[in-house]
């Protein structure tokens, strides 16, 4: 029976990982560095309905994929919201209802024509954001990323992030570098996913399952010698996750 609690602070450090199950659940390939095609040292047009760039789908009036026509964000690659007219790409994300989220992406504007300043709109579900970038002075090489943000509440397990092309000529708003994450920083589940099976100094056995900011786990000594068990909800903030433990003897 449950005879105590205990409050815990997790430092990832202090553990040591036996068999991690996945990449983190807000991994979207925000990069667009993997995809079925490559698009060299110039760009691929990509028509409504493509889904060659891995985890995303091309809307609207299509877009490039870019190469090295122009310099990107990071990486090697990038998107061009416009093959000729308005386009779009979106994703599906793997979210907590009732979590608030923060998305960044950088932003700038083919610099091959007009107009001079690029809009785009980003959804997240059926809430939009509307954003400018202005080409004056930008050339392939120096493209003048800017980072762009917005925060969003996730209503369901799986919301819908769609970047929008708000140009109607071939020379478009340009995107790389998609990320999401919890507000307040670059928080541990920005790059890592804390889900699997974990070891600890204590000489447990942790099943850690993580999804966006919040993290479940099931504690317990090792199988040959059982003689406890805990369970816990945590919040990732910053470097740590607090959590209120149950321990039953």
């Amino acid at each position: 029976m449950w005879d105590r609690c205990i409050i815990c602070l997790l430092l990832v450090t202090m553990v040591s990982v036996i068999v991690p199950l996945g990449q983190g659940q807000l991994d979207i390939n925000g990069g667009f560095e993997s995809a079925v095609m490559d698009p060299g040292t110039s760009y691929v047009g990509l028509s409504d309905g493509d889904t060659g760039i891995n985890g995303w789908v091309v809307g609207g009036n299509g877009i490039d994929y870019i190469g090295g026509y122009w310099k990107p964000s990071e990486g090697s690659r990038s998107i061009d919201l416009s093959a000729g007219n308005k386009g779009e790409i979106s994703t599906t994300l793997n979210t907590v209802p009732g979590t608030t989220y923060r998305l960044l992406f950088d932003m700038a504007g083919n610099p091959g024509g007009g107009p001079e300043e690029k809009a785009l709109r980003v959804w997240t579900d059926d809430k939009s954001q509307n954003f400018t970038f202005n080409i004056k002075d930008k050339t392939p090489e120096n493209m003048g990323w800017q980072t762009k943000s917005m925060e969003f509440t996730a209503t369901t397990s799986a919301t819908l992030l769609k970047f929008e092309g708000l140009t109607t000529t071939a020379w478009g708003p340009a995107i790389d570098n998609v990320r999401v994450m919890p507000p307040g920083g670059d928080g541990p589940n920005t790059n890592v996913d804390l889900t699997g099976v974990w070891s600890c100094d204590d000489g447990g056995i942790y099943y850690i399952r993580q999804l966006g900011n919040i993290v479940w786990w099931d504690g317990e000594e090792d199988e040959t010698n059982p003689g406890w068990a805990n369970v816990a909800r945590g919040t990732i903030s910053g470097r740590y996750s607090y959590a209120r433990l149950c321990r039953c003897a």
